[in-house]
């Protein structure tokens, strides 16, 4: 087959979890023999050269790259409110990147169009003028319950009602979105669940992500009373939740063991991150390498409070041999047999008690993190999974 994955980022570094979702897919449909291209839009946020990428995964796929001003222009908020299309996916409409999806439809055949999440849908309109290939949505999240859950946590009545505006907008776009697509493959159970009620029940496949088990790094010396958090500091439900953890788990975390380290490690922090002088809590900023970092740590953390679909650095975690503490949401939309190897925790005092249950009983913990470990990398290996999603589009094309 011939896949084009359109994307709204170009999926490198692998350092978060979008990215690697994304690059891992691809890599393994290239090495299963099909031709894969991928075009992305470069943004001043994430402003990454297809130079960057390894020279081994530019010889697989074929990348295509359009510079897309996706800047928040506060003078446009108020207009959107009369709009549409939600302000979320406005910033990702651009003509230069409609030309070139024109331009690579005129000179290729595919048979499948890959939308990487919600914000690719306004392409389709286009992609079904100059292809006959079938429109598959890859959801990494509901968008508009992310915005929905960051909304009720809101406590500026202001930015709560634009936020809840934008929720709503958000829902809304995403269910008529549906009938665009010719298939929808779900990353996590929860996005499953949803587009259930909206969907074709034989043209969704819910396949996760996962990990690649031939690349997993062999630990040294782990330090048996660390903790660790991984994740993108400029997204807001990953800064919302460590932010609560700060404010109120650690504190109780310390108290009971003042030997605690929390190791934190992320891109874009932001000035917030300078308030960090704890002589307890070490700041790594951006790491070149995760599962270095990852390596000699014990407990990965993953205080999500806002947020959907499924947490990619908890898979991540799990087949590295870490443990893992996390409330509800942070656990929503892993597969079910994968939610049975994690701490779960809702209240901080909870959290707190399971950080340092697992800290105390390092035997049963690490036990517990290696059968997961064995698990994740036999059953969600992203060459199965990869072969799974195959094996569903050519049922459909």
């Amino acid at each position: 087959m011939h896949i084009l994955i359109l994307t709204k980022k170009f999926p490198y570094p692998l350092k978060d979890g979008e990215s690697i979702a994304i690059m891992n897919l691809a890599r393994n449909y290239a090495l299963a023999g099909n031709q894969v291209t991928m075009l992305s839009m470069t943004t001043p946020k994430h402003n990454q050269s297809v130079d960057e990428a390894e020279p081994e995964l530019q010889g697989y796929i074929r990348f295509e790259t359009v510079w897309v001003d996706t800047s928040i222009r506060i003078i446009q908020i108020p207009v959107n409110y009369f709009e549409f299309i939600p302000y979320h996916i406005k910033r990702f409409i651009s003509p230069a990147y409609r030309q070139k999806l024109k331009s690579i439809l005129l000179e290729t055949k595919f048979d499948i169009i890959q939308l990487e999440g919600l914000f690719l849908a306004p392409y389709i309109k286009i992609a079904k003028q100059y292809s006959e290939a079938k429109i598959v949505l890859r959801s990494h999240n509901i968008e508009g319950m992310i915005w929905q859950r960051y909304a009720k946590r809101e406590t500026n009545i202001l930015k709560k009602i634009f936020l809840q505006q934008q929720a709503s907008k958000l829902l809304t776009y995403e269910i008529r979105s549906t009938k665009l697509y010719d298939a929808i493959v779900p990353i996590s159970t929860a996005d499953h669940t949803f587009f259930k009620a909206h969907f074709p029940h034989d043209r969704i496949k819910y396949i996760p992500s996962g990990v690649d088990a031939d690349n997993r790094f062999t630990e040294t010396t782990i330090d048996f009373n660390t903790i660790y958090y991984l994740g993108a500091l400029d997204w807001l439900p990953n800064k919302e939740g460590l932010q609560w953890f700060l404010r109120n788990v650690f504190p109780q975390v310390l108290q009971k063991n003042p030997a605690v380290r929390f190791h934190i490690a992320g891109r874009n922090p932001g000035k917030w991150t300078k308030t960090l002088k704890h002589e307890n809590i070490v700041f790594h900023g951006e790491i070149e390498n995760a599962a270095h970092f990852i390596a000699d740590k014990f407990i990965c953390i993953v205080p999500l409070l806002s947020g959907s679909g499924m947490k990619l650095k908890i898979l991540e975690a799990l087949s590295l041999g870490k443990h893992v503490v996390t409330t509800p949401l942070g656990a929503e939309g892993l597969p079910d047999e994968v939610q049975a190897y994690i701490s779960i925790a809702e209240k901080e005092a909870d959290f707190a008690e399971k950080i340092l249950s697992a800290l105390k009983n390092i035997v049963r913990t690490r036990e517990k993190a290696n059968t997961a470990a064995r698990f994740v990398t036999h059953h969600l290996n992203n060459k199965i999974l990869a072969d799974a999603v195959l094996k569903f589009y050519k049922t459909i094309s």
